[in-house]
């Protein structure tokens, strides 16, 4: 059985998978953390040795083609609303991204304000995957104190029906089916193989 620490920092590996690399120091933390994550979880070595085999200027001009440019009917824009509002509209994009922020207003987080071009929204996937990896330490927190984490449990489940499944799988399957995905396409692989056993975890 995971550990709630492992559950937690895969899915702060998976989060800075996909945040822009624009920056040489934060790309060097980066590279320590999947150095990090190749040591510790060998199952997850197809995805990481792939990443470390790869230039920095490989995985930000397949990240700029893939993410950064397009339109279409299913952009590949890692972001919940972008892509909602593409496939079902405006209102269904709007009540979505609504209930995203008031999981966080919940727990008293506020979204950073947009600072550069560079700063993942409040639904980015890597927002929403790091407040899954914070939902889970949460409930790690409570359990040590040894009390029952019942409202970050229901949190997670629900907000893992809601912003994860409902959105990343079926995006994360385009961005594997596209000509131009090399390493995000072992990423989305390897990201909703972890989506499938998250799924069993939270009994969804």
């Amino acid at each position: 059985m995971m550990s709630l620490i492992d559950r937690s920092l895969l899915y702060e590996f998976y989060s800075d998978l996909f945040i822009y690399k624009w920056d040489e120091e934060e790309y060097s933390s980066f590279v320590q953390r999947v150095k990090d994550v190749d040591s510790t979880y060998t199952n997850l070595r197809p995805l990481t040795s792939k990443i470390l085999n790869a230039s920095r200027k490989d995985l930000l001009v397949e990240y700029s083609s893939l993410f950064l440019t397009g339109t279409g009917s299913r952009p590949l824009t890692p972001v919940e609303s972008k892509r909602i509002f593409s496939i079902m509209g405006e209102k269904i994009a709007l009540s979505k991204y609504k209930d995203l922020l008031s999981f966080y207003d919940s727990w008293g987080l506020k979204p950073k304000s947009v600072g550069n071009f560079f700063q993942p929204e409040a639904d980015h996937i890597s927002s929403i995957l790091a407040f899954m990896a914070f939902l889970i330490s949460k409930e790690n927190e409570t359990t040590a104190e040894g009390r029952k984490p019942l409202r970050s449990m229901s949190d997670q489940k629900l907000f893992f029906f809601n912003h994860v499944l409902s959105w990343i799988p079926s995006w994360a399957n385009d961005v594997i089916k596209d000509k131009r995905s090399n390493l995000f396409g072992v990423a989305c692989s390897s990201l909703n193989q972890w989506i499938e056993q998250e799924k069993i975890r939270l009994g969804l």
